[in-house]
């Protein structure tokens, strides 16, 4: 899944990039670019519990198709919510989660 996570670092970095004015326009871009990336993950039968984030995560961002925009502090915390889930899909073994595979704790318990 190297290439799938990249492209969701790289939309991960659309996000921190640019100027304030432009978020809701940087979100509607990284809605196209994840809808694109959770359908060719569909394509290669990933693993549903590693899709299943960023369909939700589309789903959250298909308010921003809705006839009511949410507002600035609204569009703030979709950002913040897309970058968690952009990056951890971008790099698995960085959870602190106990229990998961990329936990190195894990087994030594």
């Amino acid at each position: 899944l190297a290439p799938y996570r990249h492209r969701a670092a790289q939309l991960a970095t659309l996000l921190g990039a640019g100027v304030v004015g432009d978020l809701g326009r940087r979100l509607g871009l990284v809605r196209v670019g994840l809808e694109a990336l959770v359908a060719d993950l569909g394509s290669v039968a990933a693993v549903e519990e590693e899709v299943r984030p960023l369909r939700d995560l589309v789903a959250e961002l298909a308010s921003l198709a809705a006839p009511v925009v949410p507002d600035g502090p609204g569009l703030e915390r979709l950002r913040e919510r897309a970058l968690a889930v952009l990056r951890a899909f971008a790099a698995p073994g960085a959870t602190t989660d106990p229990g998961r595979r990329g936990d190195p704790e894990f087994w030594r318990r």
